[in-house]
């Protein structure tokens, strides 16, 4: 039936970041996840010093990261080993260059480092999945699952969780474990080695490392998902935090989707967010998504609010011309000195004030008061 094609696709697009894309039984295979096209966001509202007018741009990855990647697997007895390499790119690296720092990591990986996405071993059969290098963080992953608009860059959760909050994207230099499914549960298990030498004042196994575990359970039309992650920094415990939510499918048209997430980081120490919302399939070639967000942190009168929708609509097979729009407003109380984001493509220039000419705090962070939206038009393809 021609919509499992969008079903498959919306899937691949929401756990891009987990690699669940080729599959060989013995050989290699080849995927790859392009988008780009054209966004334009205006910023009202705030001080008059902070109205920042409208910015029109290229951006890659306005619905979905863009990469390309390889698998090699080899089975025997029952067992099946191989490597994963993938490489997430830019359609406008000069741009990305030219911005602030916070550039250096785009979206899903470091812009500097070859296969920046995963770059890893993994060995696997009826008692599960050991994989070992550069992966997913299984914790983001499963915030994809659940998001109402499949992680979308331009108005969904991550531009909360994971822009806002200290939730990576990627574990570089980790060992995970995945078990089989039994009875609709599936347990995976990340650890993060320390990635700088311990000092006097750190103990060993605590500089740099975390842990992250995930559950996921399913049943019919229903999937629940869970994830804790922790991290630590220079013998502390830098950031850490829960996210998880549920999604639920009526007939072959309707999924709907709950976000949930608690976070604590050096900037919230007290950040909530949560996400309804799901997609409505008008028919095999055109899906329609909704997601309303809220993000707030208790300790710091940091809130903000988003809604967004869009729509796909297939040209041809693996290739789609999509719209998407997105409103956010920053409605923190006064004496709040983060600004709030408002996309996941944080290599969006900084824009400059049109009242005073000075360039703004960040390149994508709105002040209390301020309303950004963003219309978003682009084409994306899978191959898979």
């Amino acid at each position: 039936m021609k919509l499992g094609i969008f079903k498959r696709t919306a899937i691949v697009t929401a756990l891009a970041t987990a690699g669940l894309t080729a599959h060989a039984a013995d050989g290699y295979s080849f995927y790859a996840l392009v988008d780009g096209g054209i966004a334009s966001t205006s910023v009202k509202g705030g001080p008059s010093s902070s109205s920042l007018g409208t910015t029109t741009e290229f951006v890659t990855g306005g619905y979905a990261p863009t990469f390309i990647g390889m698998k090699a697997e080899k089975s025997m007895d029952g067992m099946t080993g191989g490597f994963q390499l993938e490489q997430g790119f830019l359609l406008n690296p000069n741009q990305a260059a030219s911005t602030t720092t916070t550039t250096s990591n785009w979206g899903f990986g470091a812009t500097n480092s070859l296969f920046n996405r995963q770059a890893n071993l993994f060995i696997k059969g009826t008692g599960g999945t050991l994989k070992v290098g550069t992966m997913d963080n299984i914790a983001f992953s499963t915030v994809l699952k659940v998001d109402p608009r499949a992680g979308s860059n331009f108005g969904s959760g991550l531009q909360y969780v994971s822009a806002d909050g200290p939730l990576g994207t990627v574990d570089v230099g980790a060992i995970n474990y995945t078990s089989p499914t039994v009875d609709g549960f599936t347990g995976s298990v990340s650890i993060v080695p320390d990635s700088l030498a311990g000092t006097n004042s750190t103990n060993n196994g605590s500089n740099n490392s975390g842990s992250r575990v995930s559950v996921t359970y399913s049943a019919g039309p229903l999937t629940l998902a869970a994830a804790n992650f922790l991290n630590h920094t220079s013998g502390n415990i830098g950031s850490r935090g829960n996210v998880g939510g549920l999604t639920y499918n009526i007939g072959s048209t309707i999924t709907l989707k709950v976000l949930g997430a608690s976070e604590m980081s050096s900037t919230f120490t007290s950040l909530t967010t949560g996400g309804v919302g799901g997609t409505y399939a008008l028919s095999a070639k055109t899906v329609f998504d909704l997601g309303v967000y809220q993000v707030s942190d208790s300790k710091t009168n940091y809130k903000m609010g988003t809604m967004a929708a869009g729509v796909q609509q297939e040209l041809f097979k693996d290739l789609k011309i999509y719209g998407q729009f997105a409103s956010t407003t920053d409605h923190s109380g006064t004496g709040v000195t983060v600004g709030g984001n408002y996309n996941f493509t944080s290599y969006i220039s900084p824009q400059t004030s049109s009242t005073t000419g000075a360039a703004y705090t960040g390149p994508y962070a709105l002040t209390s008061g301020q309303t950004a939206q963003t219309i978003n038009i682009g084409l994306l393809y899978g191959f898979f």
